[in-house]
């Protein structure tokens, strides 16, 4: 189990600006970056829907939480860099705030590594990364 993890640092960025370069998914990552602003500002929605009686029943729908676009933006940069085959890239990358080895990262258990990524940063600042990485 890995146990010392750190903020993100400076030199985080430009590592992962060296791997969007390597694995060429720049576009794809500015992609999801625009969409999660999108879903930040997201508004609850309310919608009036028809009821089983005719009558009308007003819906609200919830704005994501900030956890929610969190896991939903790692996953989304999971996949794109696992369509371009880039496994090992990302041990290397989560090892350097996770203070382990690639391979360490690889054989942790993945609920561990899901909690270890949410000690790294909040993510508002994940998003921020994301977003800095692929300007």
């Amino acid at each position: 189990m890995i146990e010392n993890v750190r903020k993100l640092n400076t030199a985080d960025l430009f590592e992962f600006m060296r791997m969007v370069k390597r694995t060429g998914v720049k576009d794809e990552i500015k992609k999801l970056a625009k969409n999660m602003q999108k879903k930040e500002k997201k508004t609850p929605l309310k919608v009036l829907k028809e009821g089983d009686d005719n009558s009308q029943e007003l819906i609200v729908q919830e704005a994501p939480s900030q956890t929610e676009i969190g896991i939903d933006l790692a996953f989304s940069v999971m996949e794109i860099f696992a369509n371009q085959k880039a496994e090992k890239e990302i041990y290397a990358f989560i090892a350097r705030p996770f203070q382990c080895t690639p391979e360490e990262v690889a054989e942790n258990d993945l609920m561990d590594t899901i909690e270890k990524l949410k000690d790294v940063d909040d993510a508002q600042k994940w998003a921020s990364f994301f977003k800095s990485a692929t300007q």
